[in-house]
């Protein structure tokens, strides 16, 4: 019996280390993705990466996706991204981007945590990089809650232009 379809989704070959890519991401000065992560995929706080001005991810590299449902965590990442749109949008500033001695501190904090983890047991699973090491979050969910609730501008860079704003609010003549 022959069936139509709009579409078939395949999904083999999924590569769980691979976040945007096959996607080209080009941040500021040109810089790549595939330059940034050739070392593996990091992020301040699972949400912004260095050199990309303006740019958020959801489930993005040591989210806490082996261990806490995946809407939860979308909905706690969702909520902290929003929070930095509304000051965006109050003129707070007109881009930012996690500093890069933030982004390293923080990644090193994960790293040190990861070896008391069950993730660091001895077994091969997609949660290990090509290294073996792992890309989850190393802590309970409750923290990466926290982490998220409230905005710590001190680690990144906001940057404010000199040039004419737009207003939302129509002008009268």
């Amino acid at each position: 019996m022959l069936h139509e379809v709009d579409v078939i989704v395949l999904a083999t070959g999924f590569d769980s280390h691979a976040f945007f890519r096959p996607m080209q991401l080009t941040g500021r000065d040109g810089i790549r993705i595939d330059d940034v992560w050739q070392d593996g995929p990091h992020a301040h706080q699972t949400v912004a990466i260095p050199g990309f001005p303006n740019f958020f991810m959801m489930l993005g590299p040591h989210s806490p996706v082996g261990n806490f449902p995946l809407t939860a965590v979308a909905e706690s990442q969702a909520e902290h991204i929003v929070q930095w749109i509304k000051r965006w949008r109050h003129g707070e500033f007109d881009t930012m981007e996690p500093k890069s001695a933030a982004t390293e501190a923080y990644n090193t904090v994960l790293r040190a945590a990861m070896p008391n983890t069950v993730w660091t047991t001895g077994c091969d699973s997609w949660y290990l990089n090509k290294d073996g090491i792992p890309e989850v979050w190393p802590f309970a969910p409750a923290k990466h809650r926290a982490m998220l609730a409230n905005l710590h501008p001190e680690e990144y860079d906001l940057r404010r232009y000199a040039a004419v704003r737009a207003t939302s609010r129509p002008q009268s003549a």
